[in-house]
């Protein structure tokens, strides 16, 4: 499911904006979850909540309150790497915008071809990338990168822990590395561990430390490729 936020304040143009981004994913047969805002607060709030994180927003930069501008350099600072489409109708916003790297910007009126060609690359480059399904027999799962902070090899299958508890499914950790490996930032770093690259903090001779404080020991054989990976991870 690929999470689509909307925020403008002008009611018109939102429900258009939220009109062509559903006929563009519809087009690019891709499942979607659209949700709009009026508020770039009332989107942070949302996103604070984290029930359903999002894989793009669109943000009018001129918001009533807290800017769309404003808001992005928040989530940047906070190391938040969603993808970001600016709106505006004020060119002037462009070159300040280019600091938070969003992946397009569109002027108003919103010209449906480069919203498409926008939502289509950012599909192929990021949000087929940020999901994922497991093969539990005949049943599949579908996960979202997000939702995944670690996983651990645990009692002939594995437990997917997502920092509010763990789910646990009856593969092996090799078979979910497979399936879990062409998202790209997901690193063995035990013989019992997966680690997402997107919620580590440090890695150290002896543990990788995630941002939420959880410690996963890391084994000494893999020390060194994971320490690359990482170092190599936060330099996209």
């Amino acid at each position: 499911m690929y999470r689509v936020a909307v925020c403008e304040d002008q009611p018109h143009m939102r429900e258009e904006l939220c009109g062509l981004c559903g006929q563009a994913l519809k087009e690019l047969n891709v499942p979607y979850m659209l949700t709009p805002f009026v508020s770039a607060e009332e989107l942070g709030e949302a996103m604070k909540a984290g029930h359903a994180p999002f894989d793009l927003l669109l943000l009018d930069i001129e918001l009533e309150g807290k800017s769309g501008l404003q808001f992005a350099s928040e989530l940047r600072r906070a190391d938040d790497r969603v993808s970001i489409i600016f709106v505006t109708g004020c060119e002037e916003y462009l070159r300040d915008g280019y600091a938070v790297q969003p992946i397009h910007f569109l002027l108003k009126p919103v010209d449906y071809p480069m919203l498409y060609d926008a939502i289509r690359t950012d599909w192929r480059l990021n949000g087929s990338k940020r999901h994922f399904v497991l093969q539990e027999g005949a049943r599949t799962i579908p996960l979202t990168v997000q939702q995944v902070r670690f996983v651990e090899s645990f009692n002939h299958g594995i437990l997917i822990h997502n920092g509010e508890g763990s789910s646990f499914y009856r593969i092996t950790l090799a078979e979910a590395e497979r399936e879990i490996q062409p998202a790209g930032c997901f690193c063995r770093c035990h013989n019992s561990f997966l680690v997402n690259m997107d919620w580590v903090s440090e890695i150290t001779r002896t543990r990788v430390v995630m941002r939420d404080g959880a410690q996963i020991p890391i084994g000494r054989r893999y020390y060194e490729s994971a320490q690359k990976t990482f170092i190599r991870y936060m330099a996209q």
